[in-house]
């Protein structure tokens, strides 16, 4: 197939600066990357200010309920995936890219 147009919010995708398109989007992989932090650490890098129950939601929404070990080094892949998912969640930007971030949650 080829041929068409890509718009984003009705406007031609050459129109917008790749930055601009990158402020307004969060991505989920198959590979998440844990810090050796809390898990509401991490998952709060998709927004520094969230509130405690903002984090709370986000890991909710991602059926995620789990201490951390160091660096993560205890989750699954599945459980890695959610965590992503659940920084998605927090995450103000109205766009999400999706790189079959679910298959590994079983």
């Amino acid at each position: 197939m080829s041929g068409g147009d890509l718009k984003v919010s009705g406007l031609p995708i050459e129109m917008i600066r790749t930055a601009d398109l990158r402020a307004q989007q969060t991505l989920v992989s198959q590979d998440t990357y844990i810090f050796s932090l809390t898990l509401a650490d991490n998952i709060a890098l998709a927004r520094p200010d969230a509130s405690r129950e903002d984090i709370e939601q986000a890991a909710h929404g991602a059926c995620l309920d789990h201490l951390l070990a160091d660096n993560g080094s205890d989750l699954s892949e599945g459980q890695r995936q959610r965590v992503a998912l659940a920084r998605a969640f927090l995450s103000p930007a109205p766009f999400a890219l999706l790189d079959d971030p679910t298959s590994r949650i079983i």
